[in-house]
């Protein structure tokens, strides 16, 4: 998914670090899971913009959302149009 801005959100990681022969990538998961958890429906905006935030402060990877049922998260039934 690719934001008009030229951020690519479940791409490649922008950042990778080595350790030990092992590589570790950091994957801010704040937006899927933290938000999910709120009794509240936060705006589809709202929620590109803390992504983008997310993105710029330099997190490399960002999972924004999740494709799942409104019935069980309802504050996830914008993914369709988040993207």
């Amino acid at each position: 998914m690719r934001l008009a801005d030229g951020h690519r959100y479940g791409a490649a990681p922008l950042l990778t670090v080595k350790v030990m022969n092992s590589s570790i990538l950091w994957t801010d998961v704040g937006p899927r899971d933290g938000l999910q958890n709120l009794s509240a429906t936060v705006d589809t905006a709202v929620k590109v913009r803390l992504v983008r935030g997310l993105l710029d402060a330099g997190a490399p990877r960002v999972e924004a959302t999740s494709f799942v049922s409104p019935k069980w998260v309802p504050q996830l039934a914008d993914a369709a149009d988040s993207g």
